[in-house]
């Protein structure tokens, strides 16, 4: 359908499909009705733009979705490739979130702090880093995502949350490094992942903390996954061997045969902390098959393994 006394190319491509309840039941045994745009030029001010819902036959009971370019409150704004499903049947909800959204300490900063009290051996701000990183379904309506952070207070609370980057992430992006030249390693954080969609609503995916990190020297030795045991195709591996003297960081089949070698990836900061990625390949460039892995680490003749299921 062309656009109202358009003098151009606009014109309404969408459906309208009447689905026959004998085969679409509903709580009601009403049939349900579906429109779907694939093209959609709601600018036309001087007819009150376009009006979408349904009335009865006596034109004073209806459901408006939208009309005069005002909507019911919820309702996404009329474009390309939406669709609208008039119903009886109750609504599904299906909130999205980040999964396995953690923060860890990747490196704790150099050189003494000015504090009082303060000794040349401390933690202190101004080179220190924080690798955020989370999981999240498919989502087209996704446009970009964004990431703010909170610094804790004295009291046990947290301050306000502020933009950490000033252009959106895109919405295939999985992780971030927070290199922010006021962050101290003594101080806890809050970061939390913020979506937009291409309606432009923004919408809280989640929210997680780093605690504050551990002292220089304090004995910390772990090797661990950041989205825990299970791993679709990539694992974030999280470490900390105290010293930046590390003998061996590689991953071993179920049948004890080293396929990674993630060492020299692996560059540790103060403490020996850091973060490397396992791409789910082994050292040939090879896609290792789905199944039971353990990333084992060495150092200081101490080791400690973390066991991953790679799915595929």
């Amino acid at each position: 359908l062309q656009n109202w006394e358009s003098s151009t190319d606009d014109f309404q491509t969408f459906q309208l499909i009447l689905h026959d309840p004998a085969h679409y039941a509903t709580p009601t045994g009403d049939g349900e009705i579906l429109f779907q745009y694939k093209q959609i030029v709601n600018d036309d001010y001087q007819r009150m733009y376009a009006t979408v819902g349904i009335e009865d036959h006596t034109e004073e009971v209806g459901l408006a979705f939208s009309h005069g370019n005002q909507y019911a409150p919820g309702a996404a704004p009329l474009s390309a490739g939406l669709a609208i499903k008039i119903t009886t049947a109750p609504p599904v909800y299906q909130p999205l979130t980040a999964e396995a959204l953690r923060a860890v300490w990747a490196g704790l900063g150099a050189g003494p702090s000015s504090a009082a009290g303060a000794s040349g051996g401390d933690l202190a701000p101004g080179g220190a880093r924080v690798e955020v990183a989370w999981e999240l379904p498919a989502a087209p309506a996704l446009v970009g995502l964004a990431l703010e952070r909170a610094a804790g207070d004295e009291a046990g609370g947290l301050g306000p949350f502020a933009r950490l980057h000033e252009e959106w992430l895109g919405p295939g992006c999985r992780d971030f490094v927070d290199e922010s030249a006021d962050l101290d390693p003594r101080r806890r954080y809050a970061y939390r992942l913020v979506a937009r969609d291409r309606f432009g609503k923004v919408r809280t995916l989640g929210e997680t903390e780093t605690g504050a990190a551990p002292a220089s020297g304090e004995d910390a030795f772990f090797v661990r996954s950041l989205a825990g045991t299970i791993v679709p195709g990539e694992a974030r591996i999280e470490f900390a061997a105290g010293t930046t003297d590390i003998e061996e960081l590689a991953v071993y089949d179920a049948a004890g045969r080293r396929i990674a070698d993630l060492r020299a990836r692996a560059i540790p900061a103060a403490g020996g902390r850091g973060a490397v990625s396992w791409d789910g390949r082994d050292d040939a460039g090879r896609g290792a098959p789905a199944g039971l892995y353990w990333i084992r680490m060495r150092a200081d003749g101490a080791q400690r393994a973390a066991k991953v299921l790679l799915v595929r």
